[in-house]
């Protein structure tokens, strides 16, 4: 049998923040780091990920990848860096610790192998009703406040684990606990009056059904609509620039469809990077899969 890798992978879908976990674990005990160069420089072919790779290598201790979706742009030099990536990080001596967008893991997989990398990836354990009831309700609960479903207002929704509104969070969420928090937040209603110093407080709190506050599709989409919002999610993210450089349309249509996904808040720029909205993502994620876009395993 070959031998067991040493190194881990972290996988997150959108809204779970894998890279920072990783980074914050990596600073908190001091091992090796090595974070993302420019875009240019990865089109270019850069050789800064193995080479920093290759002076770490001789290390004993750790050595954290935080963003490993960053290296990847689907162009003619991307994939071959991340070829040979996963050579060098397999034959490195220091184990290294890759946190990784779950799109873009998906489509590695499917395209250049990723078992040279690691071996079975770490997940967060889905967020079913049970956890949500203790993770959303306990804010509440401490306040004294109660919660209910707009459609069963005799029923508060924090009273049972097998609470149909949270049953239904957690379906809708995918068991992500980042959807799952968006959803709740973006779902959740509140009214009350003032009250004096001292006394209760006078709220009332209420859920709407979750699929009212999702944003809907643009009614027209066309296939560059489909390139874009795709190549955004394999990428875990992407800068307007890149987009043109990758797919095979004209960079006025491309920038166009960029303002329409924006303008339907499907799509947000920030820090310069393009993201699929988590107020969007459900309904997008479930179009392309339709569509049969390869899609994550979440």
């Amino acid at each position: 049998r070959g031998r067991r890798h040493r190194n881990q992978v972290v996988l997150g879908p959108p809204g779970t923040h894998t890279g920072d976990v990783v980074r914050a674990l990596a600073r908190k005990k001091g091992w090796g780091e090595v974070e993302v160069p420019g875009r240019e420089s990865i089109l270019a072919g850069s050789s800064a990920l193995t080479d920093r790779l290759q002076v770490l290598g001789s290390e004993s201790s750790w050595v954290a990848v935080p963003e490993f979706e960053r290296w990847f742009v689907r162009s003619e030099s991307g994939l071959p860096t991340i070829r040979r990536v996963i050579e060098v990080a397999h034959q490195s001596h220091a184990p290294l610790l890759v946190g990784c967008h779950s799109w873009t893991w998906s489509f590695l997989e499917r395209t250049v192998g990723t078992k040279g990398l690691s071996d079975e990836p770490i997940v967060l354990a889905p967020f079913e009703a049970p956890k949500l009831r203790r993770w959303l309700g306990a804010p509440l609960e401490s306040n004294g406040l109660s919660c209910f479903a707009e459609s069963a207002p005799d029923d508060p929704v924090f009273d049972s684990e097998g609470s149909s509104t949270l049953l239904k969070l957690a379906a809708a969420a995918r068991g992500n606990p980042g959807l799952a928090l968006d959803i709740w937040s973006r779902s959740l209603r509140a009214s009350g009056a003032a009250t004096t110093l001292g006394s209760e407080p006078d709220v009332s709190l209420w859920v709407v059904p979750a699929e009212e506050s999702a944003s809907p599709l643009p009614v027209r989409i066309d296939p560059i609509h489909k390139f874009v919002l795709h190549n955004v999610l394999i990428h875990g993210g992407l800068e307007p620039e890149a987009l043109s450089t990758i797919l095979p349309f004209s960079d006025h249509d491309v920038r166009q469809r960029v303002r329409d996904l924006i303008s339907h808040d499907q799509l947000a720029e920030i820090d310069g990077r393009l993201t699929v909205r988590l107020a969007a993502y459900a309904n997008v994620r479930r179009y392309l899969e339709g569509e049969g876009f390869l899609v994550d395993g979440f």
